[in-house]
C-alpha cells in the first residue's frame, strides 16, 4: 500500500491490517477534530462536492466495490465510487469528507444505511455548511437536482453548477419550454460578447447571460442566472452552460467561482498519483473507509506544509512527499554514521 511503503520503518503487514480494520471511529474523530479547528476561522468558504471512481479491476472480493460507468473513460469499470467534499477560499483548499457510495444490496450486507450519492451530498452540506461558514456550494450537473437545490434554498446558500444540454428552461412570461442547448443556439449573435478566458476555458470566445426559470418535479419554480459560453462553432459541443441562484453575480463572477471546483479534481489526481487513494486492496469495508480517511488526512497535512514550512522549496504534493522522505533518510543516515 502506498502509505505504508513511504514509511521509513514499515510495520509488518498483519499489524497494519489490524490497525486499518479496527480503528474507524478513531480516524473519523481525528478528521472531525481537524474540521472543527478549521471552522474556528472566520473565513467564508465555498463547499465543492464531487465523486470519482477508484478502479480495482482485479479486486472482485473487496467489499464495497461494484461496476460503475466512468464518463471520462466512456466504459464500465470495477471499483469503489466515492463522494468527496472540499472547503475552498482564496487562501486554502481543504478536503473535508470522503464517503464510499454503496449500492443498496451492499449497504444491507455491511449493515449500513443505503444512501444515494444525492443523499450523501445533502448530508455533507447539512453537516458542514454552518461549521465552515459556507456561503456557496459548487457541484457538477449530476448534483444539480431538485433535492440539492431545495436544501441550498433552505440553508440560504448560493449554488453554482453546470447544466446539461438537455436541461429544460423557461423564459419569464413565456409558457414555452426549451432545452438549454436549443435556447442557446436560437439566441442572436449580437447577444454574445467577446471574452478572453484563462486556462482550459480559452476555447470559449463568446459569453452571454440570461435570467431563466427551471422547474422541479414538485413544480417548484426558481429563477436562476444562466451563463452561456460559446466557442463560435455550430455544434452542441461548442457550448458550456453554467447556472447559479445568485442573480446579482455577473457572468465573469459565476465563471470565476465555478472554476474553484477544479481544486477538488486536483485533490483526486494528487491523492491517486501520490498518496495511494486507489491502491487500497483491503477486503473489509471498514478497512477501506479508514484507508480513504488516512489519505485525506495525509493530503491535508502535506498541503499545510506546502503553505508554510516548505513554501518556496517544493511546489506539489508529490514533490513534498519525496522531499520529506529524502530529509528523513538523510537524517537517519547521518545519525547512523555518528553512532558508528
Amino acid at each position: 500500500m502506498a502509505l505504508s511503503e513511504e514509511a521509513l520503518n514499515p510495520c509488518c503487514q498483519s499489524s497494519l491490517n489490524r490497525f486499518l480494520n479496527s480503528n474507524r471511529i478513531l480516524v473519523q474523530r481525528i478528521n472531525n477534530f481537524r474540521i472543527a479547528k478549521l471552522g474556528q476561522s472566520a473565513d467564508s468558504r465555498f463547499l465543492a462536492i464531487d465523486d470519482t471512481i477508484l478502479e480495482h479491476p482485479y479486486g472482485m472480493k473487496i467489499q464495497g466495490t461494484g461496476k460503475y460507468w466512468d464518463a471520462s473513460k466512456k466504459r464500465w469499470i470495477h471499483g469503489h465510487n466515492i463522494v468527496t467534499s472540499m472547503a475552498i477560499n482564496n487562501a486554502e483548499a481543504e478536503p473535508i469528507d470522503i464517503h464510499v457510495y454503496l449500492k443498496e444490496k451492499d449497504a444491507e450486507l455491511y449493515n449500513a444505511v443505503f444512501r444515494t450519492k444525492i443523499d450523501i451530498a445533502c448530508e455533507i452540506i447539512r453537516r458542514r455548511a454552518k461549521i465552515l461558514n459556507v456561503i456557496g456550494v459548487l457541484f457538477d450537473s449530476w448534483y444539480c437536482c431538485e433535492t440539492v437545490l431545495q436544501l441550498c434554498d433552505e440553508l440560504e446558500l448560493h449554488w453554482y453548477s453546470e447544466l446539461r444540454a438537455n436541461r429544460i428552461v423557461f423564459l419569464p412570461r413565456n409558457p414555452d419550454k426549451f432545452h438549454v442547448s436549443e435556447f442557446a443556439r436560437a439566441l442572436p449573435l449580437e447577444e454574445f460578447k467577446n471574452v478572453e478566458l484563462p486556462d482550459s476555458w480559452q476555447k470559449y470566445k463568446f459569453m452571454t447571460e440570461r435570467k431563466v426559470i427551471i422547474k422541479g418535479k414538485q413544480t417548484k419554480v426558481r429563477t436562476i442566472k444562466l451563463v452561456i459560453l460559446w466557442d463560435g462553432k455550430d455544434n452542441l459541443e461548442s457550448y458550456k452552460f453554467l447556472a447559479t441562484n445568485n442573480l446579482s453575480a455577473t457572468g465573469i463572477q459565476v465563471l470565476e467561482i465555478h472554476r474553484l471546483r477544479w481544486k477538488i479534481e486536483e485533490f483526486h489526481r494528487d491523492a491517486k498519483q501520490n498518496l495511494g487513494l486507489a491502491d487500497c486492496m483491503l477486503r473489509k469495508y471498514d478497512g477501506v473507509v479508514i484507508h480513504l480517511l488516512l489519505v485525506l488526512l495525509a493530503y491535508s497535512a502535506l498541503k499545510r506544509l506546502l503553505a508554510s514550512t516548505l513554501k518556496g522549496i517544493v511546489n506539489t504534493i508529490g514533490e513534498c512527499g519525496r522531499y520529506l522522505k529524502r530529509q528523513f533518510l538523510e537524517r537517519r543516515y547521518s545519525d547512523h554514521t555518528a553512532i558508528t
